[in-house]
C-alpha cells in the first residue's frame, strides 16, 4: 500500500512528474497569452468583425395615413438613403385576428379584399405612404409603422 499523503498540504516538487507544469510556469503562459496582440488568429477581433459585418442601426417611424383615398403621406425619415438596407411596415386596421387576417395589413393590402389598398415608399429624404385612389376607404385616417434598417 502507499504512503498517505495530506491533502491539505503542497505536494514536493520531487514527487510531481517532471513533465507537469509548476504554478510558476502555468501563470507565466496565462500572462504571455493575454499579452499578445492577437492570440487566436483563426478569430476576427473585435474591429475585424465590425468591418467585415456592419451593425444594423433601426428607426421605427410612425404616422398616419392620409384622410381620403387617393392621399399621399410624407415623413421625413432625416437617414442617409444610401445607407438604409431594409424597410418593413405595416398599417393597423384595428379589425379582430377572427375577421379573417391579422389586423396590421402589410404594403399593397390585401388581395381581393376591397378598401384596403396601398404602398409604402421611401424616397432620399421622405417616407411616403400612398392610398389607392379608389380601393383605401377601409383604411383611411390609420396608424403607420415603418421600420427602416441602416448601417
Amino acid at each position: 500500500m502507499g504512503e498517505l499523503i495530506d491533502l491539505n498540504s503542497q505536494i514536493p516538487d520531487n514527487r510531481i512528474p517532471a513533465g507537469v507544469a509548476r504554478d510558476t510556469e502555468t501563470t507565466a503562459a496565462i500572462n504571455a497569452h493575454v499579452a499578445e496582440a492577437d492570440p487566436h488568429a483563426q478569430y476576427l477581433l473585435q474591429a475585424e468583425g465590425d468591418a467585415r459585418y456592419p451593425q444594423f442601426k433601426r428607426n421605427v417611424f410612425t404616422f398616419t395615413s392620409g384622410l381620403k383615398q387617393g392621399a399621399l403621406t410624407s415623413l421625413p425619415h432625416g437617414l442617409d438613403a444610401t445607407k438604409i438596407q431594409s424597410i418593413s411596415s405595416f398599417i393597423f386596421v384595428g379589425l379582430s385576428i377572427s375577421a379573417g387576417f391579422a389586423p396590421r395589413i402589410l404594403p399593397g393590402g390585401i388581395a381581393g379584399l376591397t378598401g384596403y389598398h396601398y404602398s409604402i415608399t421611401v424616397d432620399a429624404s421622405n417616407i411616403l405612404c400612398r392610398l389607392h385612389s379608389t380601393d383605401s376607404a377601409q383604411i383611411l385616417n390609420r396608424p403607420v409603422s415603418v421600420l427602416i434598417e441602416w448601417v
